[in-house]
């Protein structure tokens, strides 16, 4: 009982036996309300900022997702229509025998193509410019600024322009890390 009166008395506080015998501690004393907290030095406090949310289903405000559209915000031309194929090298195993271990779902395809709908439009009209995850085609009546869905090989893929249909097609090789994977 006397060492932990002395405890006591070094850290700062007071102690004293009850008539009953038993020990009271007094927290008094710098030590007294210490605790890890307390380490270092003191912090202002915090203001917390009360926020009125709307009533929105959304997961996320605008602002907290960044993304860059290379301008396309503030380009008044419109986003022509478009479609968004894949395209896989398929054998006469894969056809006809099953033994590829091939199924028609994207995850087995190696190439994304991006047809592209652009009435009376030619092909010297177009700026397409491709990147390893970003598509931004320009002409002068319409403005496609697109993140695509995979990453792809921006260096080796094709663009041909059909006369007939007025479609730009865009051809890319998908880059997905786990593909090795597959057997």
């Amino acid at each position: 009982m006397s060492e932990l009166l002395a405890l006591s008395r070094l850290l700062g506080g007071s102690a004293h036996d009850d008539d009953n015998g038993e020990l009271d501690l007094d927290p008094v004393g710098p030590m007294a309300k210490a605790n890890p907290g307390s380490i270092g030095p003191a912090k202002p406090p915090r203001t917390q900022k009360v926020e009125k949310k709307t009533a929105s289903k959304d997961i996320w405000e605008v602002d907290d997702v960044d993304v860059d559209d290379h301008g396309a915000h503030d380009d008044p031309r419109p986003q022509p229509e478009f479609e968004t194929l894949y395209k896989q090298a398929v054998s006469s195993e894969d056809m006809y025998l099953g033994m590829g271990g091939k199924d028609p779902s994207s995850h087995w395809c190696e190439d994304m193509v991006i047809r592209i709908h652009l009435p009376d439009h030619k092909m010297s009209d177009c700026e397409l410019d491709v990147t390893d995850t970003f598509l931004d085609l320009r002409t002068p009546k319409y403005r496609l600024a697109m993140t695509l869905q995979h990453p792809v090989d921006s260096a080796n893929g094709s663009a041909a322009y059909d006369k007939s249909k007025q479609q730009l097609s865009v051809t890319l090789r998908m880059k997905r890390d786990m593909d090795f994977l597959k057997v």
